[in-house]
């Protein structure tokens, strides 16, 4: 019993071993957890070392005889087994039991000397007795072991450890495999063992522990893990998020040796300003703790110091990793030891060890993701590490240990090694371009793809793409939003990321340009000039009918109608056209003029021309200006008209024009007017040479006669060619005297012979029968006036004289 008191008082007062804090600093930001890294696969403890299994599955209420029959107390499972026994746990969340207990935060697990306790099995019926990766979660951390006993996120009830082995004196025998452990609260004061190890403490107790992790745990002193003056056996553990208030955020060594083997510390911290030891805290004063094949990420300590290691002791470290732990700050001691680092990989500026030769130093991150275990298939630490320090046959994700030359860290990349991505070519800076031209970036690369090629403009990202190929373009259409924008490749493939040299280009607008031209082409202008506008902006192409011209010149000379353009090429290949069209106007002036008859009388006045385009010229007889005289004309001629356009072409018109003299006539009639002609003709000599119009009594006939029917003074005017005018004038009589006749009568045998004399025509009617009442007549003509009466009674003669009028003579047989 003295034994005991004296050695519980050694170790109270190990545990109150100060950690020194050198130069304190501000706490470092938090790092944001995923859910944690899960070890998988081989290396655990085998079913078939077992005497006996006993089953547990959360909420069940067997006997743990089966998976069917499970039990849902583990720890009276792990009471109730022997050495050589086996506890199986199913998926689920397991908590303490705080049965009988006056402070229930003391409620804890524990372990016992040869009994394997593994988690992470499905536990499915029928798969009893059968350890392998169908029956047993590839997350074993399905399996876990939580303090979180009160309210459910309040830690300030949770248990203070979630697995407690305390003088137990247990060794290698107990075995904890393939279990989480989270949510233990190891709060109590500094110097209590209370205060140690919120996941997990064992004091004078050393079991086993694989395939385990501790995360998000808290403590004094050792978040995760707190062992007290015994041998540490931690094998394929992951120390995640935990934290710890002055010193020690994954776990806590006290006074003891040991070895952690493929181990991973990340995002631990200590959150005391002048304490050590994000990662991992080792007091001990003799013996040497090992590490082997571990992994150190992203663990911080709120001093500044000891990010990752903080020691006062003597650690080993072999085929071991360093990276984001904060260089020269990752490691520190407090008061003495030593740090021996063989064959391992270390962050730049990484300091307080002693180099065992062999260890490199990184300037990029070697893992796959921000706070997983798993490196880049380029990674130094890949095939880097000392294959006789390890010959355990898993890594802490449960693959194959040896892929080829044992890797340096906690996990094994799973292939062969690749080369890191290095951009070869970069895209050449354009120092102009137009609106709307295109401009190609591209980028060429080494190392083993595939590539994933992202292309940014500013902040912006404008395209990603992955591609086996080491080349790569992009093609911009250039805007003004474009101008002065820096763009640049990032590449990255499954090992690193690469960042081109930015670039930008320059945009410009093109110069609106215009064209015009002085045409049209004309009779006094045969050619015309092409001016573009603005001048002295860049090159000028010319293009149209029989012209190609291209300089600095924005004026082109032409001399043929069309379509003419002009393409200006200004800075930046900017482009901009202009059309114009040259028209032609060679068109000749109406040189026709009016006023001017065929033909004119010499003795017709002066005319006046009147041109339908003014200001040419008449040429010809009998002109002057525009008056044209005939009787200057002599018998006619041509008359000219030229005239000069505005176009300067010349038309000119040309008409004939006769001029004529009067012709003389006489005017004759056929006789009087008299008894047989009561009309008489009128008669212009000469006939055909134009019109003859007649006084007004006189009835034309046509041509040049006309007939009256009364006495008197009768004209006739010809109207000739050209006008011209002649007249003439006859007098018409009148003749109506009748016959004087003379009559002598002779008895003759055959009747009464008459002898009628004055006259030139002589007429007698006769009877010479009678129908029905009416009498027959009969008129007898001659020119003798000699008749033979021969019917008895009265008779008459009628004698007509020459200008046919008649006179009667009468008597009676």
């Amino acid at each position: 019993m003295k034994n005991t008191y004296l050695l519980l008082l050694l170790l109270l007062t190990l545990v109150e071993r100060p950690v020194l804090a050198q130069n304190p600093s501000p706490l470092p930001s938090r790092l944001v957890n995923p859910p944690p890294v899960k070890p998988t696969g081989g290396g655990r403890v085998a079913a078939t070392l077992a005497t006996t299994i006993r089953y547990v599955k959360a909420g069940a209420s067997g006997t743990g005889a089966s998976w069917s029959n499970a039990s849902g107390d583990l720890q009276a499972m792990i009471n109730a087994s022997a050495s050589g026994d086996q506890v199986w746990i199913a998926g689920g969340t397991y908590k303490p039991s705080t049965a009988g207990l006056s402070n229930p935060r003391e409620a804890a697990f524990s372990l016992k000397n040869g009994v394997s306790v593994l988690g992470g099995f499905t536990g499915t019926a029928g798969t009893e007795g059968t350890n392998n990766t169908t029956t047993r979660m590839a997350t074993p951390s399905s399996t876990t072991l939580s303090g979180d006993i009160g309210t459910v996120g309040d830690n300030s009830d949770n248990c203070i450890h979630v697995v407690s082995n305390q003088y137990s004196g247990l060794d290698g025998s107990a075995v904890l495999d393939g279990v989480c452990i989270t949510a233990g609260n190891a709060n109590a004061a500094m110097g209590a063992i209370p205060g140690n190890g919120g996941g997990m403490c064992n004091v004078l107790s050393s079991p086993l522990v694989s395939n385990c992790q501790f995360v998000a745990n808290f403590g004094n002193i050792g978040g995760g893990l707190a062992n007290l003056g015994n041998t540490t056996r931690a094998t394929n553990c992951i120390f995640s998020s935990n934290t710890a208030l002055q010193g020690a955020g994954g776990a806590y060594d006290q006074q003891n040796s040991g070895t952690y083997t493929n181990c991973f510390f990340s995002q631990n911290i200590s959150t005391g300003s002048g304490f050590l030891g994000g990662g991992i805290f080792v007091n001990i004063a003799t013996g040497t703790l090992n590490f082997v094949n571990c992994s150190f990420s992203g663990n911080r300590a709120a001093s500044g110091f000891g990010n990752a290691i903080g020691y006062n002791s003597t650690l080993s470290l072999t085929n071991c990793l360093f990276w984001n732990n904060g260089g020269a700050r990752a490691i520190n001691n407090t008061s003495g030891g030593s740090v021996t680092i063989n064959q391992s990989l270390l962050e730049n500026g990484t300091t307080g060890y002693t180099d065992g030769g062999n260890n490199q130093t990184l300037s990029s991150s070697p893992f796959a993701n921000a706070t997983g275990p798993e490196l880049l298939p380029c990674s130094p630490a890949v095939n880097a590490g000392n294959d006789a320090a390890n010959t355990t046959t898993t890594d802490v994700l449960g693959a194959n240990r040896k892929f080829g030359t044992i890797d340096i860290g906690a996990a094994e990349y799973q292939g062969a090694p690749t080369t890191a991505v290095a951009i070869t070519s970069t895209p050449q800076a354009a120092s102009s371009v137009c609106v709307g031209i295109t401009t190609r970036l591209s980028v060429s690369v080494s190392g083993s793809g595939p590539f994933t090629y992202q292309v940014y403009g500013g902040s912006s990202q404008l395209t990603s793409s992955t591609s086996s190929s080491t080349s790569f373009a992009y093609t911009l259409t250039n805007n003004a939003a474009n101008s002065g924008v820096s763009y640049y490749f990032v590449v990255s493939t499954a090992c690193n990321s690469v960042s081109s040299t930015p670039v930008s280009v320059t945009v410009n607008a093109p110069v609106s340009v215009s064209l015009a031209n002085n045409g049209p082409l004309t009779c006094a202008q045969s050619s015309v000039t092409l001016t573009a506008t603005p001048a002295s902006q860049g090159t000028y192409a010319f293009s149209g009918p029989n012209l190609t011209q291209s300089s600095a010149v924005n004026t082109a000379i032409i001399s043929q109608t069309g379509v003419y353009s002009v393409t200006l090429t200004s800075a930046g290949s900017c482009t901009s056209t202009a059309n114009t069209t040259v028209s032609s106007n060679t068109a000749l002036p109406n040189a026709s003029f009016s006023g001017l008859a065929p033909i004119y009388c010499s003795t017709n006045s002066p005319v006046t021309l009147t041109p339908t385009t003014p200001g040419g010229a008449f040429t010809g007889l009998g002109t002057s200006g525009t008056t044209f005289t005939p009787s200057g004309a002599g018998s006619g001629g041509t008359i000219v008209y030229s005239v000069t356009g505005v176009n300067g072409c010349v038309n000119s018109t040309t008409q004939s024009v006769a001029v004529s003299a009067p012709i003389p006539i006489t005017l004759t009639t056929n006789g009087p007017i008299s008894c047989n002609r009561p009309t008489v003709t009128l008669a212009a000599t000469p006939a055909s040479q134009g019109t003859y119009t007649f006084s007004a009594s006189a009835v034309s006939q046509g041509n040049n006669t006309a007939v009256v029917s009364q006495t008197g003074v009768y004209s006739v005017t010809l109207a000739s060619a050209g006008g011209c005018t002649s007249t003439a004038q006859t007098n018409v009589f009148t003749d109506n005297t009748l016959p004087t006749p003379f009559v002598a009568t002779q008895p003759t045998p055959n009747g009464l012979a008459v002898q009628t004399t004055g006259g030139v025509q002589y007429e007698r009617v006769k009877a010479i029968d009678r129908i029905n009442g009416y009498q027959i007549q009969q008129t007898e003509i001659n020119s003798t006036g000699y008749f033979i009466i021969t019917q008895p009674g009265p008779y008459s003669i009628a004698v007509i004289g020459a200008n046919g009028c008649r006179a009667t003579v009468a008597g009676t047989f």
